[in-house]
């Protein structure tokens, strides 16, 4: 039988990374956490008060000015140490947290403000619940949580390697190259499979299903990186039949990060393939993300109220769209993008109600979170964990008691209302710490190429920007999975003795 020939696309043992860079980042590195500490700690101490007394506008877009300058110093750190500020957790994190904090401050505050015509309703999208009004106080939070983070990837970019244990193996490019293409398929079907499973065992299979998104950036990585027309014309297969087989998996859920994960990791894998995101393309297919895929996915989830089969869903579907107008699918990609990425109201909110309302819990969250990881048969009278996170959000107001959401709370929120500000402070520098050395042991310890695609899916996959105690309790069960599917897969096979 005739071996499939795949052509080789060599991936460096290591990320290069200049000394001289590096020693110029260590350097600097005791100066700029010194003063970050000194002035994560000053405004820690401004009392709540003084933040509601300040003008409004000098409050918001200071607080932008301000997120704009850490997100900018974390990429030239990225980049003065040797890494790609599109990979490496000091910038990616920055980059993300800015546009959803930074930015996001400016549409908390003047989303009424916007000439709404075909969803008025939208205008008054943060007035529920005392956003707006709570800003102010939200704004605090951000400033403060945004320094500690870079405080604290700031320690670990510096140190450039890890002290957890070494996990390598003979890495194979073809043997990777070769499983990759047979298992994909199987992947993307359990992937799918696993939502009509039985809770008992859904999660556990669903491990090995999503492990189609890391294969999909693996994919798109060797097919910007081709060297000749074969090769690329493989991969190009690859990636259509991984995507087509994945799309099914959002129209089932109706969620629009099952329509668009796929998407997403094509670019993933173009920015670990180039170092940086494709821009261009980007260009080209934002008018069509804009006014045709996002507002789609958004009328398809409504639809779910109406109907849950998916021919009837679409059908109807479509005849909404048709009848919604230019117009009106910009407005619906807006509040699909630029409303609902804006993350300051659950800062606002949550600052509203501790500790005025409520008392700080004291590390109650991440006791519950913490459960998760005891086998029941261990702890027979275990709570459920998600209906006790869910108290949270219904607390404040979001949710009713018997409710049921995912956005809990974000890293700044939890960290608040169990700690308060200056608990919170600390634990955003744990938070920075962690992602950059989960960097570092990823790529110096288990495998450079294996570091950057798992590093950015679970940036990805944490698009709710999620706190240590939900994020730990998830990446002890995929992480050590997802690295045990690319030894697997790429493990060079023993030759045998002649």
């Amino acid at each position: 039988m005739r071996t499939m020939a795949v052509a080789v696309t060599p991936i460096p043992a290591s990320v290069p990374v200049r000394r001289a860079r590096r020693n110029s980042v260590a350097a600097i590195t005791p100066v700029a956490c010194t003063f970050l500490a000194l002035v994560g700690l000053a405004l820690s101490l401004v009392p709540r008060s003084a933040w509601a007394d300040m003008p409004r506008t000098l409050v918001v877009w200071s607080t932008f000015a301000g997120l704009l300058g850490i997100m900018l110093g974390a990429y030239s750190a990225a980049k003065t140490a040797g890494h790609s500020p599109w990979i490496a957790p000091i910038s990616v994190l920055s980059i993300y947290y800015f546009f959803r904090y930074g930015w996001g401050t400016l549409v908390v505050n003047y989303c009424e403000d916007y000439p709404w015509l075909r969803y008025p309703q939208f205008r008054w999208y943060f007035h529920r619940f005392g956003v707006w009004q709570y800003l102010p106080n939200g704004c605090q939070l951000m400033l403060v949580f945004a320094i500690g983070m870079l405080l604290g990837s700031l320690l670990a970019l510096s140190k450039n390697r890890s002290s957890l244990p070494r996990f390598s193996w003979p890495f194979s490019e073809e043997t990777l190259k070769r499983r990759a293409m047979i298992f994909a398929p199987f992947a993307a079907l359990i992937n799918l499979i696993q939502l009509f499973l039985p809770v008992s065992i859904k999660f556990t299979v669903g491990l090995i299903g999503s492990f189609i998104y890391p294969l999909i950036m693996i994919g798109a990585y060797y097919l910007f990186h081709a060297s000749d027309a074969k090769e690329r014309a493989q991969w190009s297969t690859f990636l259509i039949a991984a995507v087509a087989l994945t799309v099914p998996v959002g129209l089932v859920t109706g969620q629009v990060n099952g329509l668009m994960m796929p998407v997403v990791c094509v670019f993933l894998g173009y920015t670990i393939a180039r170092g940086a995101p494709p821009w261009k393309l980007i260009a080209v297919v934002l008018p069509l993300f804009a006014l045709v895929l996002l507002p789609f996915s958004s009328v398809y989830k409504g639809a779910g109220a109406w109907t849950e089969e998916i021919g009837p869903r679409l059908e109807n579907s479509f005849k909404k769209f048709s009848e919604l107008g230019y117009r009106g699918r910009f407005e619906l990609t807006l509040e699909r993008t630029v409303v609902r990425f804006a993350g300051a109201n659950q800062p606002a909110l949550y600052s509203r109600y501790y500790p005025i309302v409520f008392e700080y819990d004291y590390g109650r969250s991440f006791g519950i979170e913490a459960s998760a990881l005891v086998p029941r048969i261990l702890w027979p009278d275990k709570p459920m964990a998600a209906p006790e996170l869910n108290k949270y959000p219904a607390k404040v107001g979001l949710v009713a008691y018997e409710g049921n959401t995912t956005a809990i709370f974000d890293a700044i929120s939890e960290y608040y209302v169990n700690f308060g500000v200056l608990g919170m402070f600390v634990l955003s520098i744990v938070h920075g710490y962690f992602w950059q050395a989960l960097y570092n042991w990823l790529r110096l310890r288990v495998h450079v190429m294996v570091g950057m695609v798992l590093i950015l899916t679970l940036v990805v996959q944490n698009e709710d920007f999620y706190g240590l105690g939900l994020l730990l309790t998830s990446m002890t069960k995929n992480v050590p999975v997802w690295i045990l599917m690319f030894y697997f897969l790429s493990r060079r096979p023993r030759l045998k003795a002649a």
